[in-house]
């Protein structure tokens, strides 16, 4: 595949306005995180080449007709990595409404914006263990895509964590596994 200068343009400004969305308009999600993780999923799996020996994986992984026969590079996976984090790490001035909050409520703002992502990401975290199954990406890509899947590692609780463990099939169990373990390993702070 090649690399198309209008495909990475139109992923980019979808990166940017999906980011800018979410800036202004955090508050307003309320119970509209369906409509971000179906989003979310559209513009993972432009990040995946889907296998084409077979037909079953191809319908999943099925791209926008803008990027046929073209591969997004590592600066597209960092711009989405970075929106990724946005979302799981928000600043506290992203979460408040108001400038007249004491200062303890907003860190309990941030938490709990962070905590709310971490219940809607794990379908993103299905969805790539699915999209690993069913398509490639090169390496470059998977690099620059591993801080925005610690992000959300880092939002999700451990409950949360077994939820996916027990929804995924057994191919999806083991990528998930290999993926929580180079959180574990790579993404996780460890402390001094």
């Amino acid at each position: 595949p090649q690399t198309g200068s209008g495909s990475s343009d139109i992923f980019s400004c979808l990166t940017r306005l999906f980011g800018t969305l979410l800036a202004v308009h955090r508050s307003k999600l309320g119970g509209r995180y369906h409509l971000v993780v179906l989003a979310l999923q559209g513009m993972l799996r432009c990040l995946f080449t889907p296998y084409t020996s077979s037909m079953d994986s191809s319908l999943h992984l099925q791209r926008p007709p803008w990027l046929k026969n073209t591969r997004l590079e590592a600066e597209h996976a960092t711009a989405y990595a970075r929106l990724l984090s946005s979302i799981c790490d928000p600043s506290v001035s992203a979460v408040t409404r108001s400038k007249n909050r004491a200062r303890q409520e907003l860190n309990d703002e941030t938490k709990k914006a962070r905590n709310i992502a971490g219940q809607h990401l794990q379908y993103l975290i299905m969805e790539f263990c699915r999209c690993q199954l069913q398509g490639r990406m090169d390496p470059e890509v998977r690099r620059a895509l591993n801080p925005g899947y610690y992000a959300i590692f880092d939002a999700m609780s451990q409950d949360v964590m077994r939820t996916v463990n027990s929804a995924l099939d057994a191919p999806g169990r083991a990528i998930f596994k290999i993926v929580y373990d180079d959180y574990r390993r790579f993404g996780r702070w460890q402390g001094a």
